[in-house]
């Protein structure tokens, strides 16, 4: 991706441009537009978001687009860095919303999965090691698993996106979670960067699962699809492993939980630290 900050004007309108050229059509040519409804999603930011829509933080982006690209730009689209994080806002709650489906839904299969294991369990003479009938269930598990682990990251990214907003319009633009994570850390800061101490201490004491999550996406993503093993318990009930290395369960767990409670910290954080940044400003004028 490409997620490029402009402040020239000539180079802005140059872009603009270049999309009016690149995509002629009207989208009425598609037909009639039809609406529809959903419910209302959870806010991810909700003292952050309040506090913007009534503060003048936004304007301090006036003049400022972002230019937001795939690699071979088949999608592209300009977007106002002042109201940016209100269309990031609502992808993170989608993105929450499907990783939380994704949990729900491999919950409901462990427990199909157990009980097909009890129905159709039977012990191989030759090894003595049982079997049973999976079905499709095996499948359908790799597939929420992917979701989950997919969404996960992308919302990450989203937040890393963020960063350039949150840190005010001189700091850097950075692309990925990894990027803003190895930055958030780093001892050495170049003329002007400012070092968010509480940020840094956060990542370096709390994100132990994010290191889990980025190998399990990576693995999947470049080497091959997720191995899914069954160990016998004494109770009856089988437990599932991922790559013989993760507890199912406890994996999900901990990623869902670290990523909620980054996030509430980010709410509090962020609206604090801007909120205090900008009475200085208004004493300082």
């Amino acid at each position: 991706m490409k997620f490029e900050m402009i402040k020239d004007k000539e180079k802005l309108e140059q872009k603009r441009q270049f999309l009016a050229r690149k995509y002629p059509y009207s989208l009425e040519s598609f037909g009639k537009v039809v609406g529809y409804e959903m419910p209302a999603l959870e806010p991810p930011f909700p003292q952050l978001e309040s506090w913007l829509e009534k503060s003048m933080y936004p304007r301090e982006f006036w003049g400022i687009e972002y230019y937001v690209a795939t690699n071979n730009g088949y999608i592209d689209r300009i977007i106002p860095a002042a109201e940016y994080y209100k269309l990031a806002f609502r992808s993170i709650a989608d993105e929450l919303y499907s990783v939380a489906l994704s949990v729900s839904r491999i919950d409901n299969l462990q427990i199909e999965i157990n009980d097909a294991y009890k129905t159709t369990r039977e012990v191989r003479p030759s090894s003595g090691h049982s079997s049973f009938n999976a079905s499709t269930h095996v499948y359908a598990l790799k597939s929420e698993l992917g979701n989950f682990f997919f969404v996960s990251r992308s919302l990450l990214d989203t937040i890393a996106t963020l960063m350039h907003f949150l840190y005010g319009p001189k700091s850097k633009q950075l692309g990925s979670f990894t990027k803003f994570i190895k930055y958030a850390v780093r001892e050495k800061r170049g003329a002007g960067e400012e070092v968010d101490a509480e940020m840094k201490d956060y990542i370096e004491k709390n994100l132990e699962w994010y290191a889990r999550l980025k190998d399990m996406r990576d693995y999947i993503t470049h080497y091959k699809s997720i191995d899914i093993s069954f160990y016998e318990q004494t109770d009856g009930s089988i437990l599932i492993y991922l790559e013989d290395r993760f507890k199912i369960g406890e994996l999900l767990q901990a990623v869902q939980v670290g990523i909620s409670a980054f996030i509430k910290f980010l709410d509090k954080h962020f609206k604090t630290r801007i909120e205090k940044l900008s009475k200085l400003d208004k004493g300082a004028t």
